[in-house]
């Protein structure tokens, strides 16, 4: 990443004229993260369904989801949260609803589809409730996200490339401290679990066996689901204060902001959560729990790998039915055409595989 390439330099300067047009209140930052949103530090020794004796060397719980976060430049509009994960209709969710948007896709991904349905149906209902002024939307030009584009008083524009780990508010601080916050909610639900004595444990299990199956989760002493995951999510967001997305986007020096002291995050919830470690006298540390904190980073090499694989598995698929298909008369193919959702697909998982294979040269140079 080179902070003075002319042309990214060019392109940032066309990017800040155009933000001059618009009020602050009206400019919105959105971007998707990845979240392990199983995943525990030393887990085999907090959750009371494990054997520790049995699962030693078994992998971590990786069971991956994305949220989209996306709030204004002054913090006074957080957009809520959406959820992409790859059950069309999980089980936790009969006979409840859900705390916020949940779109299903099947490598829990942002692909262009799923844009285009958070922003018809989550970023363009929300902004629409406000004040009729125009509204400027910066996104990064990650595979999977539509072009630039204008609809009403609403303007999509991107930011140029290899810039968005310092010019993005989200990466600057907005969306480490959504998910410091829903890792602090889902740790001390495990623990308040695990700090219960065993009469209370059964008569618990005993609540749980009468749910709908898979309806029980964390508070029930089970794994977490999706369910729990839009709760966390939904509290967490809601707790983010406007001082911590004002800071972000001037970290992000995109337009000219009063010239305040920038105020850090107060809340140490690493420091909150390893005291509730020590009062059960349960061995962990602070690097063990500031790993847990950053498992699912951007520049994480376990979150990379991950996504390498997720790519890997479904090219491989890919070009499985590609090879099927070369039976196919090729003037009945052509008459028929290829789906244009299917071209999409192909196009932007090519560049998840590309996108995939550079995150880990960068997090593992030779």
């Amino acid at each position: 990443m080179n902070k003075n390439d002319p042309e990214v330099l060019v392109a940032l300067n066309n990017l800040y004229v155009i933000i001059e047009h618009y009020d602050p209140e009206n400019v919105y930052n959105m971007d998707e993260t990845g979240l392990f949103f199983r995943l525990l530090p030393r887990y085999t020794l907090l959750m009371p369904y494990v054997d520790v004796s049995s699962v030693r060397g078994e992998k971590k719980v990786k069971d991956r989801l994305s949220l989209v976060v996306c709030a204004n430049c002054t913090g006074t509009h957080k957009v809520p949260c959406t959820l992409i994960g790859k059950p069309k209709s999980p089980a936790c969710i009969k006979n409840r609803e859900w705390p916020l948007k949940y779109i299903s896709q099947e490598k829990a991904w942002m692909d262009v589809a799923t844009c285009w349905k958070w922003f018809n149906d989550v970023f363009y209902p929300n902004v629409r409730r406000r004040p009729g002024r125009p509204v400027l939307l910066l996104m990064d030009n990650a595979p999977g996200h539509f072009e630039a584009f204008e609809r009403d008083n609403v303007t999509v524009v991107f930011f140029p490339p290899n810039c968005t780990s310092w010019k993005q508010p989200c990466d600057l601080g907005i969306i480490a401290a959504l998910k410091k916050r829903y890792k602090y909610l889902y740790l001390k639900d495990v623990l308040d679990f695990y700090e219960l004595d065993e009469s209370s444990k059964v008569c618990i299990k005993e609540q749980a066996r009468r749910l709908p199956r898979g309806g029980a989760g964390v508070v029930y002493g089970n794994p977490t689901h999706l369910l729990d995951v839009a709760h966390y999510v939904k509290h967490a967001w809601d707790a983010i204060s406007n001082t911590t997305i004002l800071n972000a986007f001037k970290k992000a020096e995109l337009m000219s902001m009063e010239d305040d002291s920038i105020n850090e995050e107060e809340n140490d919830f690493v420091a909150t959560i390893l005291h509730c470690f020590q009062g059960l006298n349960i061995s962990i540390d602070r690097d063990e729990l500031d790993n847990f904190v950053h498992v699912d980073d951007k520049t994480s090499e376990e979150y990379s790998q991950v996504i390498l694989e997720d790519v890997d598995e479904l090219l491989t698929t890919m070009r499985l039915e590609d090879n099927a298909s070369t039976n196919i008369d090729n003037e009945e193919s052509q008459d028929e055409g290829l789906p244009i959702e299917n071209e999409v697909k192909f196009n932007g998982f090519k560049q998840y595989s590309q996108y995939g294979r550079s995150i880990v040269m960068w997090t593992n140079p030779s």
